[in-house]
């Protein structure tokens, strides 16, 4: 995990998603059936680090912002 908050922390300004952003995207993550240790069991990404990236999308579709 310290290496993925390590990469969140080198993106830049126009890489990052709001805070409020990231939140409400890792409580919709939280509340999924694919998450297992920070991963998505699904589609195999760290949510930390998708969340965190302005362009992400969830590959599902769970995310509304």
């Amino acid at each position: 995990m310290a290496k993925i908050y390590r990469v969140i922390m080198l993106l830049s300004k126009d890489e990052k998603a709001d805070d409020d952003k990231v939140k409400a995207r890792l409580d919709t993550c939280k509340a999924c059936d694919y998450l297992a240790d920070a991963t998505c069991q699904a589609c195999g990404c760290y949510v930390e680090l998708r969340a965190a990236r302005k362009d992400s999308k969830c590959p599902y579709k769970k995310w509304n912002v």
